[in-house]
């Protein structure tokens, strides 16, 4: 019995010890994937708090920065029909919107001043800012939950994506403080949508079991057109302001990508090719800007047959043409591009730094045209038709941003 107690005691205490570090190794290995999971899903503005509805008006105050010009007044809370109020100063070039995530913008044709409409990420909740007095009015508490993408038309009406269902949505007349939101289920498997200059219609993306196919329709969902179909998902979309429909692949380092231009019979013509293509053409114009990333990304102009090679890397995705007459574009350039930026950007494992540069396009001259001094990764960046303010969104928040492109 002694001998068996001697030699049993020990390999007991063995195996003890080792199940106890492989529960111990196991919590670890948790931990630390959990970390990294929250990390990402924090790059990608995931889980983002239900907003408070409190914006800032002074980009000096905390939250905002930039080029200090003269400030405002400080944050003022935002209640439902109610605008905040605005400096009787200059305020600065650089405006923090809202600090909670957006789900998308879009600038009101049917405005004096130059206004913005956004739509809460997390709420749903429409509200119109004022890009030359900083102020925000909340337009509707009609509650959305989870808006991923907002798309607003220059009219104001909207479509809004959940990560279940896609609406059309209007926003209705009413004597209350604050109107009400009306929508309307537009399709389950949307995977990409653009809306006309004019507003009054749109073009769809919908999923099939054999691709995709693309449909144009009247901005209250009627007089559905199906124009396009391809057995490839991966699709992005521009409407242009002189009518023409851009479709380009989704971009991925390396891979070949390609865009077309959708003609009025449905078929295709080719703009652009270059592995990990991003793409910007200028409306009425044959002005196209380039981007292309294999490991590492370059950035180029075309003007009719000739082509200019930038000095700048970035994604013409994070670029706006300005809408006066000169060929003149403003691109958000990141300070530090690692190999493989493109995929790993569009995952949101990584963010950049950027600047804004202002570039002529038929001499490739480049200049530094803001540069902030706190850390904003631009997203869908839009231009106002009078070419006075550029808004975008923050990539690591999705935060909604406004800058004056004139000091």
């Amino acid at each position: 019995m002694d001998n068996f107690n001697n030699t049993a005691r020990p390999v007991l205490i063995a195996i003890i010890v080792a199940i106890l570090c492989g529960f111990g190794g196991w919590y670890v290995y948790l931990q630390s994937k959990i970390r990294q999971n929250n990390t990402v899903s924090a790059g990608r503005g995931l889980g983002a708090t239900v907003p408070t509805g409190t914006v800032n008006t002074n980009s000096n105050t905390a939250g905002a920065f930039g080029s200090p010009d003269t400030g405002g007044t400080g944050s003022a809370a935002v209640s439902a029909g109610v605008a905040t109020t605005a400096s009787s100063s200059q305020p600065d070039r650089l405006w923090h919107v809202i600090t909670t995530a957006v789900g998308g913008a879009g600038f009101l044709s049917s405005t004096s001043s130059v206004q913005v409409r956004f739509v809460e990420r997390a709420t749903g909740h429409v509200s119109d800012a004022s890009l030359s007095g900083h102020a925000v009015t909340r337009v509707t508490n009609t509650l959305v939950p989870l808006v991923y993408d907002a798309e607003i038309s220059p009219k104001g009406s909207l479509v809004l994506q959940t990560a279940s269902d896609a609406f059309l949505a209007t926003v209705s007349t009413s004597s209350s403080a604050a109107a009400t939101l009306q929508t309307k289920s537009l399709a389950h498997n949307l995977r990409a949508l653009s809306i006309s200059p004019t507003g009054k219609e749109m073009f769809a993306l919908i999923k099939t079991s054999s691709g995709v196919v693309g449909q144009r329709f009247l901005s209250d969902g009627t007089n559905q057109k199906q124009v396009f179909s391809s057995g490839i998902v991966g699709w992005k979309t521009q409407w242009l302001g002189d009518g023409r429909i851009i479709l380009a692949q989704a971009a991925s380092d390396g891979a070949m990508g390609y865009a077309y231009e959708l003609k009025s019979d449905g078929s295709l013509g080719l703009i652009a090719s270059a592995p990990g293509l991003t793409i910007l053409p200028r409306a009425s114009s044959t002005a196209v800007l380039i981007g292309a990333s294999n490991k590492d990304l370059s950035l180029s102009v075309r003007v009719g047959t000739s082509t200019i090679a930038l000095p700048l890397k970035t994604l013409a995705e994070k670029c706006v043409w300005s809408p006066l007459s000169q060929l003149v574009m403003f691109c958000a350039v990141p300070q530090t591009v690692m190999h493989g930026f493109l995929d790993l950007w569009y995952r949101g494992e990584m963010h950049g730094s950027d600047q804004w540069w202002r570039i002529e396009a038929l001499t490739g001259k480049a200049e530094v045209l803001f540069a902030p001094d706190h850390a904003l990764d631009v997203q869908d960046p839009i231009i106002d038709a009078s070419g006075q303010y550029i808004v975008f969104k923050d990539a690591k928040d999705q935060s909604l941003w406004s800058l004056r492109i004139n000091p």
